[in-house]
């Protein structure tokens, strides 16, 4: 009898149940066990979703986001990408999502809603390679990169093909330092971390944006970051209600603060030079307007000198592409 009931045990069933269950205990059984199913082949048999490709793992057109972590060094700042070319920060805490598109006298769109991407995460680094009829025939490839020390996030964008002129856009904020229930870890939060780490325009209230020539701060609840953006380009500070608008985000005709904040901007996509994105975590300790001075000091290549225990150095302009190569091989 002791080995009859391990048995019924095993497979789920009430003690001293006989036979097959009728459909009310199977019912039954079901409601007590939330939607829990054993490990049966019929019951986790699905199609496989990732492709290893080249020792990458590929997908075209997926709909995950914010899967795939992207570490740096040894703290708990990541970044977090997926199968669409979108990004946010965990600083620890909720910090901010940056996102990229592309805009033409035909229209402009958020990349991670082209018409076809191919997904590839290799080896700590997310790749998507994207075409869409806004490009014509051509095609960008989107790389990103998270470095060790400083921690941050090198994106670079190539394009092939063109036949039009095309402008890289982008938009960054949300940094209001949400923790969530265990830090977005995935299948831990009350919603999948697709849901979870969207940015919401609410997260962008009281966030202090700081604007110069290529470079900006946001500094929000939880922790500051820096954006480091190539020469000639455009900045502005946008309306966070219209996230999901992108040709509304990026008319910039409003001189007015908005009351949701979001750092926005574009710049001439020139075929056969790649353009570098870099956001940088920034110390705690420092302040915004000390991170612009010494962004400017560094800017002019003056000498800056630091004792061991300063905060992170910042990133140079005409360095990233080095910063990327040097994160690349690491």
């Amino acid at each position: 009898m002791k080995v009859v009931a391990c048995a019924l045990l095993v497979v789920g069933w009430p003690l001293g149940l006989v036979g097959q269950p009728s459909t009310a205990q199977a019912e039954a059984l079901e409601r007590d066990q939330r939607g829990m199913r054993p490990m049966l082949v019929g019951n986790i048999d699905r199609p496989l979703r990732y492709t290893p490709e080249d020792g990458d793992f590929v997908i075209t057109n997926g709909r995950e986001s914010f899967n795939r972590p992207l570490y740096g060094g040894s703290t708990a700042f990541r970044v977090d990408g997926g199968d669409r070319p979108e990004f946010s920060f965990y600083l620890p805490g909720r910090g901010g999502n940056l996102r990229l598109g592309i805009s033409t006298p035909a229209g402009t769109k958020w990349l991670n809603t082209a018409d076809t991407v191919v997904a590839r995460y290799r080896a700590g680094s997310m790749i998507h390679e994207i075409r869409d009829p806004l490009l014509g025939g051509g095609s960008l490839r989107v790389t990103a990169l998270a470095p060790r020390a400083p921690e941050g996030v090198v994106v670079r964008v190539e394009s092939q093909a063109l036949n039009g002129p095309v402008d890289l856009v982008f938009a960054f904020g949300g940094i209001n330092g949400e923790r969530g229930g265990r830090d977005g870890d995935i299948g831990t939060e009350r919603v999948p971390v697709r849901e979870f780490f969207q940015l919401e325009p609410e997260y962008c209230r009281d966030n202090e944006i700081t604007l110069s020539d290529q470079f900006f701060v946001v500094r929000g609840k939880g922790g500051s970051m820096a954006g480091m953006l190539p020469a000639e380009t455009k900045l502005g500070i946008g309306d966070a209600s219209a996230w999901s608008n992108p040709t509304e985000l990026f008319s910039l005709k409003s001189a007015a603060k908005p009351a949701l904040p979001l750092v926005v901007g574009r710049v001439r996509i020139v075929p056969g030079q790649p353009l570098f994105v870099a956001l940088q975590h920034l110390a705690t300790t420092q302040a915004a307007s000390e991170v612009l001075a010494t962004y400017r000091e560094v800017a002019a290549e003056r000498e800056i000198k630091s004792s061991p225990t300063s905060a992170p150095a910042i990133w140079k302009g005409a360095e990233i592409p080095d910063v990327f190569a040097r994160a690349e091989i690491e």
